[in-house]
């Protein structure tokens, strides 16, 4: 068989997800001999990793980059190249992640709520022993929801 350069045979395609959502880009390449995969993130190249699998089967010219759980910071366009000594192909499709409104319109009606029933009752002027831990416990919650909805916290221990 001749030698031949990569050949985007099915480009891909763009993604619009929810965050925390699985996303796969999926394209089909082929070329000979086997052409060398790489995936780039807004022009950075993207190793391989647990939240970022790369799998390319030469067989069917099947190439994918899996993203396990897709955040806003992952939004943007995806490219992959390939390339192998005869000449190179990219195929490119963008990332759009819709951030999850439910949890943050939930935590701001929280806090909407308790400003107003602050206001309106005279717990304020009374002050006792038991209001300000339960203030601090939902505000406490409140926050929580807040940076769950932008996904701020992150689990940054993983081996």
């Amino acid at each position: 068989m001749p030698a031949e350069a990569p050949d985007v045979v099915q480009p891909l395609q763009s993604v619009t997800a929810k965050d925390g959502d699985h996303v796969q880009f999926q394209c089909v390449i082929v070329g000979n001999p086997q052409p060398d995969i790489a995936w780039f993130h807004s022009g950075k190249l993207k190793k391989p990793s647990a939240e970022f699998r790369q799998v390319y089967d030469a067989a069917s010219g099947v190439c994918c980059l899996d993203i396990n759980e897709a955040f806003p910071e992952d939004t943007g366009r995806y490219t992959v190249v390939a390339r192998n000594f005869v000449g190179s192909a990219t195929s490119s499709a963008d990332l759009n992640i819709r951030e999850n409104e439910d949890l943050r319109g939930a935590a701001w009606s929280n806090l909407i709520l308790l400003i107003f029933v602050l206001l309106t009752s005279n717990i304020v002027n009374s002050m006792n022993r038991i209001l300000p831990v339960c203030l601090v416990m939902y505000l406490q919650y409140i926050a929580y929801l807040l940076c769950q909805s932008s996904k701020h916290l992150k689990e940054d221990i993983k081996a």
